[in-house]
């Protein structure tokens, strides 16, 4: 076990008391594993050990499944720490832990303190406000979730709330399809051996991410309050904190939501971790975060926004849709090219690496053929739709879907293992008109510890205006 300190910026000497009072009284009083047997590290232990203090780096190592097992265990109540990567194999793992840096730390300690609340003796402990979504895993990356979240953030810090943010990534109002409940984001339907009647949706967070809070609520609470898609279970704190989330930009919540909600938890790192070796093994030349040679992360959202019902209805044509993997990819290499890792060490000019994500299988194939750049890309679990046999289709061409209703836990871990890739660039070019995009744009924030790559977008939004700042030191 080794551990890096770095010193703290200055932070109010009465709010971070209260809330490193608050948060030391609630991890005191939650067990966080058995203690070890037969000589066995308590590797949680050892993480609470270790990252006390102004600590911001740590390292665990052990056997995989029992330092994940510890890992999560540790996050669950910590939003300001993140899981960063683990190395070795399953025998012996080095698993790297981050903590936020010093300017959002006092933000996640105030998060910290409303997601999980210290007073587990209170009966009316579940201070939430909650939100469902409609049923598919394509909502995950729909904003509607966000734009709560940015409302509830205003009123914490008008001081009209004090409570949880808890999303629901499903309609418990779904009774005709029990399946479907567990199917959005577990893909399997013995997830669980509850029936949909006795099933709590707190099992949603749980099956690609880390719990989001400690609320919990009987199946008929659940059932009878959520019917409107948006209940508020408000309990007032009893002391107040001073300004919480002042100071704070569109950006700076956009990537505080991504490190909140989209916190992988074991199962799916080391699902992701699988899929990534897997994936290197074959693309070799691609570079692990930080290192190796400049890429950039491409995302053409093409078809779905260029058929005639997102024309008529969102107006994509002015919105910058209609533009070329080509039009794209001069964009990537003009933020690249001042870069000299796009040499090699003889200085001989080398193709730069791009990865591209689409909804659009004729973008991919015009991609496999540029010889600008060598393209990488992970192939989606739901096979990709075509813009031109759409056009071929005359009994589609009125409708507003483009298949991303048919997406399933496959395709958000063929979209998780994309981020993670993706995140070793640093040079995103999308559309940010596309709340997908944004999505994979904040996912790669959230990969990178928060701090963003440099961003270009073909939309009307203005990008710079979303970019954060409490992240960068």
């Amino acid at each position: 076990m080794a551990a890096i300190g770095h010193p703290a910026s200055c932070l109010s000497c009465a709010l971070l008391l209260q809330l490193l009072m608050t948060h030391h009284l609630f991890c005191a009083a939650l067990r966080l594993g058995d203690s070890p047997h037969d000589g066995e590290p308590d590797y949680a232990g050892q993480l609470r050990a270790a990252t006390a203090g102004n600590v911001t780096r740590t390292v665990v190592t052990g056997p995989l499944k029992k330092i994940s097992e510890a890992i999560d265990e540790f996050l669950i109540p910590r939003v300001e720490w993140r899981f960063s990567h683990c190395s070795g194999n399953w025998r012996k793992s080095k698993c790297v832990l981050l903590r936020v840096p010093d300017k959002a730390f006092r933000h996640f300690l105030t998060l910290d303190s409303l997601q999980f609340p210290a007073d587990a003796k209170d009966p009316n402990r579940c201070r939430a406000t909650v939100m469902t979504s409609s049923g598919w895993v394509g909502q995950a990356t729909q904003e509607e979730f966000y734009f709560g979240f940015e409302q509830w953030v205003s009123e914490v810090r008008d001081s009209h709330k004090r409570t949880a943010f808890l999303p629901v990534w499903s309609d418990p109002r779904l009774d005709s399809h029990p399946a479907e409940y567990f199917s959005p984001f577990c893909g399997e339907v013995d997830v669980s051996p509850m029936t949909n009647s006795t099933v709590s949706p707190m099992t949603r967070q749980e099956c690609f991410f880390l719990p989001t809070s400690s609320c919990t609520m009987d199946t008929a609470h659940w059932g009878k309050s959520l019917v409107n898609g948006n209940v508020d279970m408000a309990v007032p704190f009893r002391h107040r904190l001073s300004k919480p989330f002042d100071g704070l930009g569109v950006g700076d919540l956009h990537v505080m939501w991504q490190m909140l909600f989209f916190r992988q938890n074991a199962r799916t790192r080391n699902e992701i971790a699988r899929r990534e070796a897997e994936w290197r093994s074959k693309n070799q030349a691609w570079p692990a975060s930080g290192t190796g040679p400049a890429c950039a992360a491409i995302h053409v959202r093409h078809g779905d926004k260029l058929t005639p019902f997102w024309i008529r209805e969102h107006d994509t044509i002015a919105g910058g849709f209609n533009k070329s993997f080509d039009d794209y990819l001069d964009v990537a290499l003009k933020m690249m090219e001042d870069k000299p890792q796009l040499t090699d060490a003889s200085r001989s000019k080398k193709l730069p690496l791009i990865f591209l994500m689409t909804d659009d299988a004729d973008i991919i194939a015009v991609a496999k053929g540029s010889r600008r750049a060598i393209i990488h890309t992970v192939p989606p679990s739901t096979p990709l739709n075509s813009l031109s046999d759409f056009y071929k289709d005359k009994d589609s061409i009125g409708s507003s879907d483009f298949g991303y209703s048919a997406a399933t836990s496959g395709d958000m871990l063929s979209w998780l293992l994309s981020i993670r890739l993706m995140s070793a660039c640093n040079f995103f070019v999308g559309n940010t008109e596309s709340s997908f995009s944004r999505f994979l744009y904040y996912g790669m924030c959230e990969q990178r510890n928060g701090r963003c790559p440099r961003i270009f977008s073909f939309g009307r939004r203005h990008e710079q205006d979303d970019m954060p700042t409490m992240f960068e030191e």
